[in-house]
């Protein structure tokens, strides 16, 4: 993979949460100065940032002005879902290279149309039903429990909750419908195993490059958080290698 000199750029990181830490110590080893944007005044980000703003990172041309305005040389997010739409509007508008395009950032958020994109590749998913504030009374009467109810177009696990019971599924919908702007869930069988394996790689120039593998085990909690340890996965490594 090609390496690029970045030392001395600006980049504008959009959103602040803890994770996004990561993101600025990093690019401070590579001696970039890192600029943060978003509505918190408090954020976990901005104490770690050189420069911070108080502009949303929904108010798109807002945060367009801000980068003309500072001259950065690119503008970048991660770890919240829901900001994706938003960074590839201002970096088109800016005309910096973002890794999505609309279309395939829509795929990534919204779970239903990832699952679709998944079966046409002829990856396995969990089976489920997908239900309305119109349509949902109707449709959970025949839904065996145990299952898992989520919004389609949430990240973080935000209105994810786990139901035994018909009585506990009607609750969790309602409550899972506040977080979802489509008003759309997602309720998927609960199934049975007790850990979660993922592998994270990257995809650059049309190569998948490996990273690692985890294993995620698995909490028995009813609401998030679902995961209770991650580590390095020693049963699966060789399915990446």
């Amino acid at each position: 993979m090609k390496t690029v000199n970045v030392e001395g750029k600006r980049l504008m990181l959009i959103g602040g949460v803890g994770a996004t830490c990561e993101i600025i110590r990093e690019a401070h080893k590579l001696g970039v100065e890192v600029l943060e944007t978003d509505y918190l005044p408090d954020s976990p980000a901005k104490k770690l940032a050189d420069k911070s703003f108080m502009i949303s990172c929904t108010d798109v041309d807002a945060v367009v002005s801000l980068c003309q305005q500072e001259k950065v040389d690119g503008v970048f997010t991660g770890y919240t879902d829901s900001l994706l739409p938003y960074v590839e509007q201002i970096c088109r508008k800016l005309n910096k290279p973002f890794w999505g395009n609309a279309e395939n950032i829509d795929v990534c958020i919204d779970k239903m149309k990832f699952k679709a994109a998944c079966q046409k590749a002829g990856v396995k998913t969990v089976p489920c039903i997908t239900v309305t504030l119109n349509d949902y009374e109707d449709k959970i009467k025949n839904v065996k429990c145990p299952v898992v109810v989520k919004p389609v177009d949430n990240s973080g696990s935000r209105g994810v909750f786990k139901c035994f019971n018909q009585s506990e599924l009607k609750e969790y919908c309602i409550k899972s419908f506040s977080f979802s702007k489509k008003k759309e869930l997602l309720i998927e069988r609960m199934m049975n195993v007790n850990n979660e394996f993922s592998a994270y790689y990257i995809l650059a120039g049309g190569v998948n490059y490996a990273l690692w593998a985890t294993d995620m085990l698995m909490s028995l909690m009813k609401i998030p958080p679902l995961r209770q340890k991650v580590c390095f996965s020693h049963q699966y490594t060789l399915m990446i290698s």
